[in-house]
């Protein structure tokens, strides 16, 4: 069996600053979007789920606030314009076991306001990620599909400025590209404590540890210094917080049956006290790509992750590969820190907010058929040529026909096709009226063989003119059904 590879993508280094701009869901376009590198999907995630704080905001319901009467406690809007830092650590590893990734990022933003919001589509109390659609036609030249702040599918202006080095591309009117500095967002050296190996952090951030494993034990008290913005950018910090503990799963345990078959699909694990995402990502065989995020309980150690988020994600498709992750994310707010310095065209609000994240996540993927088979009754069945299946599980052919290329033909599935074609109801009331035409035509639907079909035309050769007249006219509007037993 073979299926296309859907691992999701797993993010080991955020570097700092992305003044990002630009419509949701796009990387193009945008004001300082990845100027200096930083290409992330403004929450920080390294599992391709919703971002710490981007479901509802900071200072959900798992979120410990550096004021223990903080705003956002009671997940509600926050308090007031702040700037917004993550920093997160965290492991990744496959069910079947091996050594796990590591996981380090750190982003800062001058403005929360700034952090791009997903396009999603909410189903089955599940998200699932939008990919933008500009039509047939697409998008011209210089113009790229994406999304408007109302996650409307729109052509979008390529920023194609020729920009030099410590430059980039930005639209300081509609349609006039131009470049200008790359301006720098951070909170200095960033050194951790309580790590399994030293770590710091410089910026941009970029994380390039080649030890495996977790940066932390389970349940470890970490802390983290900042040296402080050398110019705009958060003003120094200490701060400690307490590391999750480490998910184990029983995703290896699903059968194919169970991951692509009708019903909710069964995951569980090691119960803990976080919050836990469990995310698919799925493809369909027509070719169609989808991501699926579902939130869980952590204290039940198990989730039926629903059929019809998977169906929506491929557009009803039938589904080819899927990659399943659970994630356990331990989220600690603080919200009285300080910011530094200016910015020539954005806002550094006064006030600091910091997410210190710890996670763990474990992926499996659950092999496929091949291309044209589907799963009927937990086995791989090519539905293209299987006379019980054919062009879908439970799909079965008369015993007079076969199973060709998804569809029944041959006798009994011709001259039923024939009966619905209304430019053959003079052929079909004619059959009708010629006792050896209807005979032989009932004859022929009984036959499993040549000679049996023989048989049928020796005993009612007198009507055989008049059930080739409606053959033919059957043949064009039924050729699916009428080829192989007609020769059409």
């Amino acid at each position: 069996m073979s299926m296309t590879s859907l691992r999701p993508h797993v993010v080991t280094a955020l570097i700092a600053v992305a003044l990002s701009t630009g419509c949701p869901g796009s990387d193009e376009g945008g004001d300082d979007a990845a100027a200096d590198g930083t290409g992330t999907d403004g929450d920080g995630d390294a599992d391709g789920t919703a971002g710490p704080g981007t479901d509802g905001g900071p200072g959900g319901p798992d979120a410990d606030d550096g004021d223990t009467d903080g705003p956002g406690d009671d997940g509600g809007p926050p308090a007031g314009p702040h700037a917004m830092g993550t920093i997160m650590l965290g492991e990744a590893h496959a069910a079947e076991g091996g050594n796990a990734t590591p996981i380090v990022s750190a982003s800062f933003v001058p403005d929360a306001a700034l952090v791009a919001k997903a396009c999603t589509q909410e189903v089955a109390g599940c998200t699932i990620s939008l990919a933008p659609d500009c039509g047939d036609s697409g998008c011209d030249v210089g113009e790229y599909c994406g999304f408007d702040d109302a996650c409307q599918s729109t052509c979008l202006d390529i920023c194609d400025a020729d920009c030099g080095p410590g430059q980039v591309c930005y639209f300081p009117s509609p349609g006039n590209a131009s470049c200008k500095a790359v301006e720098t967002f951070d909170a200095g050296a960033l050194t951790f404590g309580g790590t399994t190996t030293a770590l710091t952090l410089f910026p941009p951030y970029t994380f390039n540890g080649e030890a495996s494993g977790a940066p932390f034990a389970p349940g470890s008290t970490l802390s983290v210094d900042a040296s402080g913005a050398t110019a705009a950018g958060y003003e120094a910090f200490s701060r400690e917080f307490e590391a999750t503990s480490l998910l184990q799963t029983d995703l290896e345990l699903l059968g194919i049956q169970q991951a692509y078959g009708d019903g909710p699909i069964p995951i569980g694990w090691t119960a803990g006290a976080e919050s836990i995402t469990v995310t698919a990502a799925v493809a369909s065989i027509e070719g169609q790509v989808g991501t699926v995020v579902c939130e869980a309980d952590d204290a039940t150690g198990s989730f039926s992750f629903p059929r019809e988020a998977i169906d929506a994600a491929i557009d009803g498709g039938a589904l080819s590969g899927i990659t399943l992750t659970v994630t356990r994310k331990r989220t600690e707010l603080h919200t009285d820190l300080s910011t530094t310095g200016q910015l020539l065209d954005t806002t550094v609000q006064p006030e600091g907010w910091l997410e210190l994240v710890t996670m763990s996540s474990e992926s499996f993927t659950v092999e496929g058929c091949d291309f044209g088979e589907a799963v009927c009754g937990g086995d791989c069945i090519d539905v293209s040529f299987d006379h019980d299946n054919c062009g879908g599980c439970g799909n079965g052919c008369a015993n007079s026909d076969v199973c060709n290329e998804a569809h029944c033909a041959g006798p009994t599935a011709c001259f039923t096709c024939a009966e619905g074609v209304a430019s053959c109801a003079a052929q079909n009331a004619a059959c009708d009226a010629n006792p050896d035409c209807a005979a032989a035509r009932d004859c022929y639907q009984l036959c499993t063989d040549q000679a049996c079909a023989d048989a049928c035309y020796t005993a009612h050769e007198p009507g055989f003119e008049t059930l080739s007249e409606l053959a033919a006219c059957a043949c064009s509007p039924c050729s699916d059904a009428c080829g192989v037993f007609f020769g059409c």
